[in-house]
């Protein structure tokens, strides 16, 4: 029908668990479905280079942070308007940031248009909102622990991921 295979793995796992109930979920299937996704994003990484998606970085970085401010206002308006609730709002917001990226990338891949303007850019979206996603975790998780915001362990914690992805961006090919 012209539909990428991960459209049908997704209807598959969906029929096959929550609609039939003949996969139930248990330890050892939690663990393959982890190292799944780790595969694929492994995939993904290997098939991304840091020349290929440098010139896409700031408009790349710009939607991201675009799509992540819009989801958190979004989470948040849910959290407060359904709840009554400022901290189920920001749990709710943070949560909406994070999205599942690899799936548009896998599909490009699948479709040979990775290597495309769109899919490099896709590919800096996907990268910025995972540094996004993990900044804002960082500053829901300080929230909820300490009851407020320690800005120098988010700060820290922000230019350790953006060093760790740019060392595996320019080296990590080579490595590999």
């Amino acid at each position: 029908m012209g539909f990428s295979a991960l459209v049908g793995q997704i209807l598959a796992g969906v029929l096959l668990g929550p609609v039939f109930h003949i996969v139930t979920p248990n330890g050892v299937f939690e663990q393959l479905v982890f190292f799944g996704i780790l595969f694929l994003l492994f995939m993904i990484g290997l098939s991304t280079k840091y020349e290929d998606i440098r010139k896409n970085v700031y408009v790349g970085s710009f939607l991201a942070f675009s799509g992540a401010a819009l989801a958190f206002i979004g989470g948040m308006a849910a959290g407060l308007y359904v709840f009554n609730d400022f901290n189920i709002g920001l749990f709710l917001g943070v949560a909406m940031i994070s999205t599942s990226t690899a799936i548009p990338l896998k599909i490009l891949m699948e479709k040979g248009e990775f290597q495309t303007r769109v899919g490099r850019t896709l590919a800096v979206i996907a990268v910025a909102d995972d540094i996004i996603a993990i900044l804002a975790l960082s500053v829901l998780t300080t929230y909820f622990t300490g009851g407020g915001i320690n800005v120098w362990n988010v700060f820290s914690l922000f230019f350790a991921v953006l060093g760790f992805i740019l060392v595996v961006l320019t080296f990590g090919a080579k490595v590999v």
